[in-house]
């Protein structure tokens, strides 16, 4: 089985860090830390992850959302965390889950391993 792999899209780089360490820690590799969605966006095509980790605030003023519905677009489930933005926004712009900041990032960690146990092209539960 292959190592799952993370995109972080988080523009303040503790937090990123923060999140990265915890996903390390758990078995995962970051694929990418970005700092905007034209990045994010652009990891999606080049890295290919499993899964993205989005800010809805990101550097330049650039919103994470348009980077949901990228990820939406190319089957990568993302987990949109946020002090800004409500989770019934975030499913509406595509997420496949939604934190609010501040978050445990523990929780982060078993959202994301939840999100990994999914079909990655149907985006549906897997049956057994």
């Amino acid at each position: 089985m292959s190592i799952p792999t993370v995109l972080i899209a988080e523009d303040d780089s503790v937090i990123a860090m923060a999140i990265a360490g915890v996903l390390e820690a758990q078995g995962m590799r970051v694929s990418a830390s970005v700092r905007t969605a034209e990045e994010g966006a652009a990891e999606l095509r080049t890295g290919r992850p499993d899964v993205a980790v989005v800010d809805v605030a990101l550097a330049d003023g650039s919103d994470g959302l348009d980077l949901v519905r990228a990820c939406a677009a190319a089957g990568t489930p993302a987990l949109v965390v946020s002090g800004h933005l409500s989770a019934q926004d975030a499913m509406a712009a595509g997420a496949a889950g939604f934190l609010a900041k501040p978050f445990d990032y523990l929780e982060l960690a078993a959202e994301v391993r939840r999100m990994l146990a999914r079909d990655p092209i149907a985006g549906a539960p897997l049956t057994v």
